[in-house]
């Protein structure tokens, strides 16, 4: 599994993707908080209107949110929304996808 996105970064133990802003701040986005279309482009619409983030900075964020969950697979295919509403979508996701469950999700990021 690909952590490093541009300079994005997943940290496995908190399921959060992490930008670091200029002055060394970090900008977080939990997996979790991306349980379904809307609040995926909630986070990418928050994105766009940093002053710090670049249009590659948003690029790569899109990028890593599809490698991690299959965005038109799990999500938004045909124009539909496909998640179930619960709060929990995400993780079962990721459980679904890497075959393994919530604990071991965390520990296959980490060696990788």
């Amino acid at each position: 599994m690909n952590i490093n996105w541009g300079r994005w970064n997943l940290d496995p133990r908190q399921l959060t993707l992490e930008i670091e802003k200029f002055g060394g701040d970090l900008y977080l986005i939990p997996l979790m908080k991306c349980n379904s279309p809307v609040e995926i482009l909630d986070w990418i619409v928050k994105l766009r209107r940093k002053p710090w983030a670049t249009r590659q900075d948003i690029s790569d964020l899109v990028d890593a949110l599809d490698d991690l969950l299959d965005l038109e697979e799990n999500y938004c295919g045909s124009g539909l929304d496909w998640t179930d509403g619960k709060v929990d979508y995400t993780m079962r996701i990721l459980e679904r996808r890497f075959g393994l469950d919530g604990s071991d999700i965390l520990s296959q990021a980490e060696k990788r």
